[in-house]
């Protein structure tokens, strides 16, 4: 026994405090917490025990602050000190999450008053029902009148316990060792370990140069307890024209175990994605036709929508999309994580949650020195309220290669933030075939990320999504420098980055099937490959108990501050 507790989300504290005089009789050296006395008088016992302290807070204890930042989150101030503090919950793992554990981890290490914390919880705690519709079970699924919904499904683990990536983002954040990128070929390791020091992990490193491994290495250094050591690792024939990222391992020495991998970026370079020569647009009855070397691409005048994108006989484009749309369409909300389940009453009062982009001119510039496509739309609630204006560009050169540029403006003063920016297009089923480079292989955010590996990934559509129980947008993937759509023949397309990395997701329903999905069995494929094309996209954080994504995971709109980004897409040739 390390620490007693006197109990969890409950009041007062006068029984606590005959329980807390009765333990100290029993064995005076062992500490005593009990988050709830933290709302009254009394403030604390041996521990000061909170739950779901803001990052602010844990900066102003550290700091000794008073700042309007530690009053909107807590003061903190004499009362933290003298005693250690314990977060009994500080992440809570529901849905897709939780987000921001590594800021949280970094900031237990930063002074040796925080203790660490607790994440709420381990294992989700749904019904199975064999006899059912549903496999798995939640809060009004039976007819029960006063139920909590789907707050029973906030664990670590599934049901069955298989792992979600919560469980594989929390392993790779809680692991052994963290390296830290120095300068040239030297970095630091740190071993988190209080008392135990790195001889039982096997630690090696690999190479990578735009995702392929070009060397390995081995490192024998031993790294003492709770303490940081500089190594020089071998480089190899790591071209520095090309993206570095230094892969390290840590294995059980006994047992080969794989306890925690970890990346770091030594260089970045974004990838050239150049338009060679620019094809010619013409307008043939209602649509707009770009004839390349193999293949051609159509625009509908009147709409703006790709409706075909076809190269040596293989089209790329759904002919009968379920949505409703083609390609592409600007989209600025996802199926609602489960983090979000207070922010979208915001969206829903903003009517974000009905937001769909509405053609509102199409443009053909066929200049010797500039020949695009250009589609405005305005993006505006079930209402008719205009919520946003967004433009697409499109430019194609002779070998097929289409640059698209993509735009979106604020104009109305109650939309502050967005679930994401971005484009979505509906491909030809058959394209199910994925391989990217980016994080992975397992579904990633900007704040949840430690447990995905830059490198060169393969999947498919249907392995892209988690299947919670409650479904929701799941399955994206971050930090994406390329990712290209084949059939089984390896005929395909590939999307690029222009000027930085995007997010990218897939699947075989729609977004408005997602929306209205309560269960996994709801999600019934729809007999298409939903692609989105993110620029921007909001973190996870853990707000549905705890707290939402910080400012820099936030997608932000600001009047004069447009987001945009590029992309190139362009057929594969083997």
């Amino acid at each position: 026994i390390t620490m007693w507790s006197l109990g969890n989300e409950s009041g007062g504290y006068k029984c606590q405090d005959y329980c807390y005089d009765y333990l100290k009789e029993v064995n005076s050296e062992i500490p005593v917490h009990y988050e709830g006395v933290i709302r009254s008088e009394r403030w604390a016992y041996d521990v000061v025990s909170h739950m779901y302290a803001h990052y602010d807070l844990m900066r102003g204890i550290m700091e000794n602050r008073k700042g309007l930042k530690d009053v909107l989150h807590g003061k903190a101030g004499d009362k933290y000190k003298g005693k250690p503090f314990f977060q009994c919950e500080y992440a809570h793992a529901m849905g897709v999450g939780p987000g921001g554990l590594d800021d949280y981890v970094q900031l237990f290490y930063a002074s040796d008053q925080f203790m660490g914390g607790c994440i709420w919880e381990w294992a989700d705690h749904s019904v199975y029902d064999e006899n059912f519709k549903y496999r798995w079970t939640y809060g009004g699924d039976h007819g029960e009148k006063i139920h909590d919904g789907n707050f029973c499904v906030d664990g670590l683990f599934f049901p069955d316990r298989t792992p979600s990536s919560g469980a594989l983002n929390m392993k790779a954040v809680y692991r052994p060792l963290r390296a830290t990128y120095i300068k040239a070929s030297e970095f630091e390791l740190f071993n988190t370990n209080a008392f135990r020091d790195s001889s039982y992990l096997d630690i090696t490193y690999s190479v990578l140069n735009n995702g392929v491994e070009v060397s390995h290495g081995v490192i024998d250094d031993v790294v003492p307890p709770w303490s940081r050591i500089n190594v020089e690792l071998n480089l190899g024939k790591a071209e520095r024209g090309k993206e570095i990222y230094v892969k390290f391992t840590y294995k059980d020495k006994d047992t080969g175990f794989l306890v925690a991998e970890e990346g770091i970026s030594v260089k970045d370079v974004i990838p050239e994605s150049k338009l060679d020569n620019l094809a010619d647009i013409s307008k043939e009855n209602r649509e707009l036709v770009a004839t390349f070397d193999g293949g051609k691409v159509v625009f509908d005048s009147k709409t703006g929508e790709m409706i075909s994108y076809c190269y040596n006989g293989v089209e790329y484009i759904n002919s009968n999309p379920h949505d409703g749309y083609k390609g592409f369409t600007p989209k600025i909300y996802r199926g609602e994580l489960d983090n979000e389940r207070f922010t979208k009453i915001f969206w829903m009062l903003n009517g974000l949650i009905s937001a769909k982009a509405t053609k509102t001119s199409v443009r053909l510039i066929n200049k010797p020195s500039e020949k695009k496509v250009v589609v405005k739309f305005g993006i505006n609630t079930r209402l008719l309220f205009r919520l946003c204006n967004a433009k697409i560009e499109y430019t194609i050169d002779k070998n097929g290669k289409i640059k698209v540029d993509a735009q979106l403006k604020k104009i109305n003063p109650f939309v502050n933030s967005l679930p994401k920016f971005g484009l979505s297009v509906e491909l030809n089923p058959e394209l199910n075939n994925i391989k990217y480079y980016g994080l992975g292989n397992t579904e990633n955010l900007s704040d949840f990320n430690a447990h995905a590996l830059l490198g060169i990934h393969n999947t498919t559509v249907e392995e892209m999504p988690y299947n919670y129980i409650k479904p929701q947008d799941s399955g994206n993937r971050s930090e994406v420098r390329w990712v290209e759509f084949a059939n089984n023949d390896g005929n395909g397309v590939k999307i690029s980055t222009v000027d930085k990395p995007f997010n990218f997701n897939a699947n075989n329903y729609s977004y408005n099937t997602l929306r209205k999905a309560k269960h996994i069995e709801d999600l019934a494929k729809r007999g298409t490959n939903f692609v989105a094309v993110d620029g921007f996209v909001r973190g996870t954080g853990s707000n549905s108990c705890g707290p939402s994504p910080t400012p820099e995971h936030v997608v932000k709109v600001k009047y004069g501050e447009p987001l945009s980004y590029s992309f190139t897409i362009e057929p594969i040739k083997e």
